[in-house]
């Protein structure tokens, strides 16, 4: 079994246009999200690759945590025709509140 950071040196860079990565951050900064994505997705649907393109938390360790979850997502298999790696930019709104219970 190989170790993700073999994997991770074995990908190809991200194609996704910088218009398009310059627009996605201008909406991101006017948004209420909280972390702009990009993730690159391999054909059986497995996340393989995670970039933060932009951030509103001030906790790293939280960051960091959210990145890491990011490759557990699934996405649907590639249709016959499909690249090898599909690219998505994505906006999260996500909640660091803590509640106590009991």
């Amino acid at each position: 079994m190989a170790c993700s950071s073999t994997e991770q040196s074995d990908l190809p860079d991200f194609t996704i246009p910088k218009d398009v990565i310059s627009q996605a951050k201008d909406e991101f900064r006017r948004s209420d999200n909280k972390i702009l994505f990009m993730m690159m997705v391999n054909q059986a649907g497995n996340v393989v690759k995670v970039s933060v393109l932009g951030k509103k938390l001030q906790n790293k360790q939280f960051l960091n945590m959210f990145k890491k979850n990011m490759y557990q997502l699934k996405y649907p298999k590639a249709q016959k025709g499909d690249p090898e790696f599909r690219e998505f930019i994505l906006p999260f709104d996500v909640q660091t509140e803590v509640e106590f219970y009991g």
